[in-house]
């Protein structure tokens, strides 16, 4: 699980949760300080069924885009690939992009146009140019790995 409130409205926050009986997800809530009290706004489902596309971490760009990170992810093939995620405000929804390659993924670290994943069961990173937008069609992905200096 994750949560991240968003740094534009701060009223407003995303959460993950990943329950194997048809519960996983990205959450959104709406906290109202009249009521000091939340309202579940939304439910992004993020798999097909209950064992694909577990949502584990959120994070913010410094322009208040919204990534995450998904294992399992569905899009590509039943084994499931890792990828990560970015919330489309305009449609309130998420786009998913597929990482090609079926490992486990951490919460991710968004910075200067990236966004680095780590990849803890291959001691690798994944970097990806999501090129200052929602839109993953465009992403390019790069690996860091121990063959390229990467401490072990």
């Amino acid at each position: 699980m994750d949560v991240v409130a968003n740094p534009s409205d701060l009223s407003e926050v995303f959460f993950t949760n990943y329950i194997p009986t048809n519960s996983q997800g990205v959450y959104k809530l709406k906290y109202y300080a009249s009521r000091k009290d939340f309202d579940l706004k939304k439910i992004y489902k993020t798999g097909k069924d209950n064992y694909h596309g577990r949502p584990l971490g959120l994070a913010f760009d410094e322009n208040n885009i919204l990534f995450g990170t998904v294992a399992y992810l569905d899009t590509e093939n039943n084994a499931g690939n890792s990828g990560i995620s970015a919330y489309d405000r305009a449609s309130d929804s998420f786009f998913y992009k597929s990482l090609k390659i079926g490992t486990a993924v951490r919460k991710p670290l968004v910075t200067d146009g990236y966004v680095w994943v780590p990849l803890p069961r291959d001691n690798n990173l994944a970097a990806v140019n999501y090129k200052g937008t929602v839109n993953t069609s465009d992403d390019e992905i790069f690996f860091v790995k121990k063959t390229d200096g990467l401490p072990t």
